[in-house]
């Protein structure tokens, strides 16, 4: 069965209820995150690669 979970949801649970709503610039600060989270972001920021294709997944 299918989940849905709103922004505000995950909003609350990637910053451990610090931030209660999904901005309207649809950008929460790196620094609102929790630790795991925050570490999560790192990995990907470090390892993403720029693709103008967006049905491909770059590895």
């Amino acid at each position: 069965p299918d989940i849905e979970v709103s922004d505000n949801v995950v909003c609350k649970t990637i910053t451990a209820n610090q931030v209660q709503t999904w901005p309207k610039k649809q950008k929460v600060h790196a620094v609102k995150l929790t630790q795991k989270y925050a570490i999560l972001n790192r990995i990907a920021a470090a390892t993403w690669v720029p693709t103008r294709h967006s049905s491909d997944i770059a590895t």
